[in-house]
């Protein structure tokens, strides 16, 4: 178990993820969520809009990082249509 003492809430999520990775490098996975936070950063252009971050966020993990997205959910954003209007 993990002492929620022991542990910041930004860094919770990463180390619970690294038990089910046993052999995992923490310092690979931080490097890349570092990469990850500078790069949203960049794309988010300080907005604060909540549509602008969802983009911001979809391009950075799905177009730049490579994560597996839903393609729904990816148009939904990129048109800016709320999902309870599709």
């Amino acid at each position: 178990m993990v002492d929620e003492n022991d542990t910041l809430p930004d860094e919770a999520a990463p180390a619970l993820a690294l038990f089910d990775h046993a052999g995992t490098d923490r310092a690979a996975c931080d490097d890349v969520l570092e990469a990850i936070s500078v790069r949203l950063a960049a794309v988010a252009g300080g907005s604060t809009a909540a549509l602008d971050q969802a983009a911001a966020l979809a391009t950075a993990l799905v177009e730049e990082f490579g994560f597996i997205r839903d393609a729904r959910f990816r148009t939904r954003i990129a048109r800016k249509v709320p999902s309870s209007a599709s």
